[in-house]
């Protein structure tokens, strides 16, 4: 009896390895944007998400090194728009302590999420000093059409801000004729 029940015990466990899972996979919102720039550009990051499954609506918060960046605007992204209509808040731009919180988006009227890859926000930054800031995500939410939570991951980045090349100007040609006839009247003048 107890060989039995041990060869139903191995039957059992080869035919549950033989069935493939049938797990969410985790959706993944992740920053993209210059890996490099130079003081004074301006340049936009994008907040995209892939691995989506049925998201009908999000929040998040976006830090940043205000010493080395500043945030100018944000915009709405397509992913959500692309589904149906939306209802998008942000909290606004804190320069002083480098975030751009509460950034919230949701499907409004519709009954299922958006599903794929696609992108959530884009942020408008101006570089202000030289040194590397991150970009990262933190206090977020993704939610399912039925209002649960979504697992999810963070993929965060950073920015690389470097000095602007000071290249010296080339003499113009004027320049380089008036000397020239200086020289010569110079030496004209010591002939005498």
């Amino acid at each position: 009896m107890k060989q039995t029940i041990f060869y139903l015990g191995i039957a059992l466990f080869s035919m549950c390895m033989l069935c493939p899972a049938k797990g969410k996979a985790d959706a993944v919102l992740g920053v993209s944007g210059p890996a490099n720039v130079s003081v004074g550009d301006s340049f936009t990051i994008d907040i995209g998400v892939s691995q989506a499954a049925d998201l009908y609506g999000f929040q998040f918060d976006l830090g940043f090194d205000p010493t080395i960046l500043q945030a100018t605007r944000f915009a709405e992204g397509t992913f959500l728009t692309s589904q149906g209509s939306t209802f998008f808040f942000n909290n606004g731009i804190d320069n002083v302590a480098g975030t751009v919180a509460f950034n919230a988006d949701t499907l409004i009227g519709v009954s299922s999420g958006a599903s794929g890859d696609g992108l959530l926000m884009t942020f408008d930054f101006a570089s202000i000093a030289a040194g590397t800031s991150g970009l990262t995500i933190s206090n977020v939410v993704l939610s399912d059409s039925n209002g649960n939570s979504l697992p999810f991951a963070v993929q965060n980045n950073s920015v690389d801000v470097n000095e602007v090349a000071v290249s010296t100007p080339e003499p113009s040609t004027f320049s380089m004729m008036l000397g020239a006839l200086v020289f010569l009247g110079l030496a004209a003048v010591r002939k005498r």
